[in-house]
């Protein structure tokens, strides 16, 4: 069975918009099961995330690689709340001694979100 991927996608959105947590984790859920894409899989994070469960996001980006900016932003977010701040810097910023990214770098890597990113980065050093 194929999974129509931008018709879930769109549902799991709608119900993440009315707060309807518990469907849209339902669909994040089987939605990643058929298709193991990082989209599917920040989808999937940003329910846990949203739901309340920001450890769940963690443990699933953490035991996948995370290379899109949005992931990583995820990660971090979720780092945070669970008081890995060294582990959200790193995340964020590159972590390698004296080879960190600057903040041309960041604005570069994350784009139109480089503001929130250094905004938790703030929140990270503060």
């Amino acid at each position: 069975m194929t999974v129509l991927q931008e018709p879930v996608q769109a549902a799991v959105w709608h119900a993440l918009n009315h707060y309807a947590y518990r469907d849209a984790v339902f669909l994040a859920e089987r939605l990643y099961a058929e298709v193991h894409s990082e989209e599917a899989l920040f989808l999937l994070a940003t329910c846990y995330y949203r739901s309340g469960k920001p450890y769940k996001a963690y443990h699933l980006l953490k035991g996948h690689s995370c290379t899109t900016p949005q992931c990583k932003y995820l990660l971090a977010k979720c780092c945070v709340e669970l008081s890995k701040l060294a582990e959200g810097e790193q995340i964020l910023t590159g972590g390698v001694l004296n080879k960190q990214k600057s903040q041309d770098d960041i604005v570069t890597e994350f784009g139109d979100s480089a503001c929130f990113t250094l905004a938790l980065l703030g929140q990270i050093y503060w």
